[in-house]
């Protein structure tokens, strides 16, 4: 245990050795597919046989190392000490490791290694671990140019990059947040579906770390998700909505330049807009779609607030009556959360003192309830 963590990492040899270990691999990987096309199409049959048996024995060689790579990630992340200098040190060629390793699950002949794994194997939870760990200095040098070379890999790569991006979204000036946003909306319109999902709940966890000038963005690919021809899109959409919904407040108000009265405004339009994609998934002609909505009732209706209570109330009141058993269901649980959430309106409204606040309901209901607004009602 102390040998991978300091003197075999440290020394920089070792890590050498598998960079070029795995760039190897890749390479060869990328050999065989180009001469698969080059001899696709011509050549006698019993050639492209033969050549079919002997990059089947290389590549069951290259498989076993990849497995052999990938396993020693997996052991490596959770003992080695990520603030130290000897990782500090290596941090670079790690990172062509992880890269190529990714690229190499990507890969047709190494896709089962990770099929059912969503995070992206080993290679993706070192790689959160570096970039969580990492300097701003370094993550604002070495960040983007890793996330372009996940972007533009396909399969799994792409799912890790999009969960790469919450990691890094509030580290980053408005600039690179901008690039990152381009991400995001060019992988919400990517044709794997699995992959705007994934964006989606990139999405949600984005506006945890986000600020007013990413607020109109959030709620445009939100109304960009709830209309995707998918249903299991619109499903994801609906809950990241709901959180989203949750979080605006907070979002609108972090690094604003506004008055308070301003940005009341500014979350009272965001919401109009997010109240009818509410209304439109909730009369979905899927039945998952609609079950979402039924089960994030309950988030939505404190979301929201007192002011847009009585639609979603209308909302709940509909899933219940719905045709199908779930659906009916996830309406009747939610009816709790709608109820709590109703009783502290009225709660509110009796302490306050102050004309009704729009986007009351929220999760900064606690540290805003008594203040802003100093005008004369």
């Amino acid at each position: 245990g102390a040998e991978p963590g300091g003197g075999g990492i440290g020394g920089g040899g070792t890590s050498s050795g598998v960079s070029d270990l795995v760039l190897q691999m890749y390479a060869r990987f990328n050999d065989q597919v180009a001469s698969r096309a080059q001899h696709g199409d011509g050549g006698a049959q019993t050639q492209a046989q033969a050549q079919a048996q002997a990059q089947a024995q290389a590549q069951n060689t290259l498989f076993n190392q990849f497995l052999t790579v990938q396993e020693v990630l997996r052991q490596l992340t959770p003992i080695l000490d990520w603030d130290s200098d000897p990782v500090r040190v290596v941090q670079q060629d790690l990172l062509r490791v992880l890269c190529a390793c990714l690229e190499l699950t990507s890969l047709p002949a190494l896709h089962s290694v990770n099929a059912d794994d969503y995070g992206g194997g080993p290679a993706a939870r070192m790689l959160r671990r570096m970039l969580q760990h990492m300097d701003d200095s370094l993550l604002h040098v070495n960040a983007l140019p890793i996330l372009f070379h996940l972007a533009n890999t396909h399969g799994v790569a792409q799912v890790v990059c999009c969960s790469l991006v919450p990691l890094i979204y509030g580290r980053m000036g408005l600039p690179q947040q901008l690039i990152l946003r381009g991400i995001l909306d060019r992988h919400l319109k990517d044709m794997a579906v699995r992959l705007r999902c994934t964006t989606m709940h990139a999405l949600a966890k984005v506006a945890m770390t986000a600020d007013a000038y990413t607020a109109a963005w959030l709620v445009r690919l939100c109304q960009r998700a709830v209309g995707d021809g998918e249903e299991a899109v619109r499903a994801t959409a609906i809950d990241s909505c709901a959180q989203i919904a949750l979080l605006l407040p907070r979002v609108v108000k972090k690094h604003s330049f506004k008055s308070a009265e301003d940005q009341e405004i500014d979350i009272h339009l965001l919401r109009c807009k997010l109240i009818p994609l509410v209304q439109m998934v909730a009369e979905d002609q899927a039945w998952q779609v609609r079950w979402a909505v039924a089960q994030n009732c309950g988030t939505l209706c404190a979301a929201f607030g007192d002011h847009w209570s009585v639609v979603l109330i209308d909302t709940v009141q509909t899933l219940m009556c719905d045709e199908n058993l779930r659906v009916k269901c996830a309406a009747v649980c939610a009816l709790p959360r709608c109820a709590n959430a109703l009783v502290g309106f009225k709660k509110m409204d009796a302490t306050s003192t102050r004309p009704k606040n729009l986007s009351a309901g929220s999760i900064d209901d606690g540290g805003d309830g008594g203040d802003g607004g100093g005008g004369a009602p």
